[in-house]
C-alpha cells in the first residue's frame, strides 16, 4: 500500500514538473508596454504613442494630451503586433531606387522585460507592413470616434432654437440649424490633427466642414468650410458637448 501511494504521489509530482515547462514561468514577463507608430509622405506627419502601466492604459495622438484607451482596444493593439510579427520590423528599410514621394514610417516597441525594436522605412517596408498599418488604423479611429461621438450645442443662437450637430461613433454625423429650419445635414465625417472635418458627399447641398477641438467642443473653422445653410457662424464658433 505504502508503495501505491508513492507511485501516486511520483506521478503527481512529474505532471506538476511537465505542466510547469509548457507554460511559460512569466506569461506577462514580455508584455508590450509602449508602442509608437509615425507614418508621413504624401499625408502631414501623423503619430500614435500607446503606454501601458499599472493604472491602465492611455493613448496620445499627434503628440497632443495622453486619454485613457479602452482595454478591449488596447488588447487588439497587442494582438496587431504579434499577429504582424512586429517584433521582426527591427532596423532601417529604404529604397534602392530615388524616390521623391511616398510614405516613411517609424515604429518603437517596449516590453516589460526590457527589450526593445526600433523600426523605419523610407519608401520601403517590412513584411505585413500594409496589413499591420491598416489594422492598427481601424483601432485607432474606432477610439477617436469614440471619444468625439456625442451631440454639440452651438453657443449662439440657431435658426428658431438650438443648432446642433451630432457625431456618431460609426463615422456618420447630423446637424440640424433649429425648429425653423426645413434642412437637416447628414454625411460622413473623420478626425485627423486635432480637427473634425465633416462631408455630405453626394447628399443634400455636398457641403463640407471643418471644426477644431477643444476639449469639450468643437470650434468651427471658416477658411475650410462651406458656409451652412441658414446659420451665418463667425469664425471661431464654438459648439459645446451636451
Amino acid at each position: 500500500m505504502r508503495r501505491f501511494w508513492a507511485v501516486l504521489l511520483a506521478l503527481a509530482v512529474c505532471g506538476a514538473l511537465v505542466a510547469a515547462c509548457a507554460e511559460p514561468a512569466d506569461a506577462d514577463g514580455h508584455a508590450l508596454t509602449r508602442l509608437y507608430f509615425s507614418r508621413w509622405g504624401e499625408m502631414m506627419p501623423r503619430s500614435w504613442e500607446v503606454v501601458w502601466d499599472e493604472g491602465g492604459c492611455t493613448i496620445r495622438e499627434d503628440d497632443g494630451e495622453p486619454r485613457p484607451l479602452a482595454a478591449e482596444l488596447a488588447e487588439e493593439l497587442r494582438q496587431v503586433v504579434s499577429d504582424n510579427d512586429m517584433e521582426d520590423w527591427e532596423g532601417a528599410y529604404e529604397t534602392k531606387y530615388e524616390v521623391l514621394d511616398g510614405e516613411c514610417f517609424a515604429l518603437e516597441l517596449e516590453f516589460a522585460d526590457g527589450a526593445t525594436v526600433s523600426s523605419s522605412g523610407d519608401n520601403a517596408f517590412p513584411e505585413n507592413y500594409g496589413a499591420a498599418v491598416d489594422a492598427m488604423d481601424a483601432v485607432f479611429q474606432r477610439e477617436k470616434a469614440a471619444f468625439l461621438a456625442g451631440t454639440y450645442r452651438y453657443e449662439g443662437e440657431g435658426f428658431g432654437g438650438d443648432f446642433t450637430i451630432t457625431l456618431n461613433a460609426d463615422g456618420t454625423y447630423a446637424f440640424y440649424e433649429g425648429p425653423l429650419s426645413s434642412y437637416m445635414g447628414e454625411g460622413a465625417w473623420y478626425t485627423a490633427y486635432d480637427a473634425v472635418y465633416m462631408d455630405e458627399g453626394d447628399a443634400g447641398y455636398d457641403l463640407s466642414f471643418m471644426f477644431g477641438i477643444e476639449g469639450d467642443a468643437l470650434v468651427y473653422l471658416a477658411w475650410g468650410s462651406d458656409p451652412f445653410p441658414y446659420v451665418e457662424l463667425p469664425d471661431g464658433a464654438r459648439f459645446d458637448k451636451e
